[in-house]
């Protein structure tokens, strides 16, 4: 019981200690460069199931899938769904992929079809020299909007 009692305040400990407010969305946006969203937005999570099932194929046939229909056909792997929970479109899948700024040799496969998420896009980016790695990345929509000479396919 005492370490129960030892363990519940030391995870209270870790909490923030500025609860004395109620944060406004607008008060996200001013501390953070990404209009205020969190990797644990519902979208952010689901890129984020969708990247593991991706890195599962890769684990088993050494390269990207070709089209989300091979992903999807992976089945010892619970799939999410391919759509974005905030716009209900389907997600963009590009597995030529496209360029990042901010990651060098990591390209861009996945990513929301709109805006949806204060006007930026959340997006699966993948670095495949060594060990691959996704991460799940917020995207301006002025990059979109720039255009792309890759053709993304759903």
């Amino acid at each position: 019981m005492l370490l129960f009692a030892v363990v519940a305040c030391g995870a209270i400990g870790c909490a923030s200690n500025d609860n004395s407010r109620a944060r406004t969305p607008s008060d996200a946006r001013a501390r953070n460069n990404t209009g205020g969203l969190s990797n644990t937005d519902p979208c952010a999570m689901r890129l984020h199931d969708i990247s593991g099932a991706i890195l599962f194929y890769y684990a088993i046939h050494h390269q990207l899938p070709p089209t989300l229909d091979d992903l999807r056909a992976l089945s010892d792997y619970d799939q999410p769904e391919y759509i974005c929970p905030e716009s209900k479109l389907p997600y963009i899948y590009n597995p030529t992929g496209l360029p990042t700024a901010n990651q060098p040799g990591a390209k861009i496969v996945m990513y929301d079809a709109s805006p949806a998420h204060a006007g930026m896009r959340w997006a699966i980016s993948i670095t495949e020299s060594g060990v691959p790695t996704t991460k799940v990345i917020a995207v301006r929509e002025e990059y979109f909007a720039a255009g792309s000479d890759s053709r993304p396919t759903r």
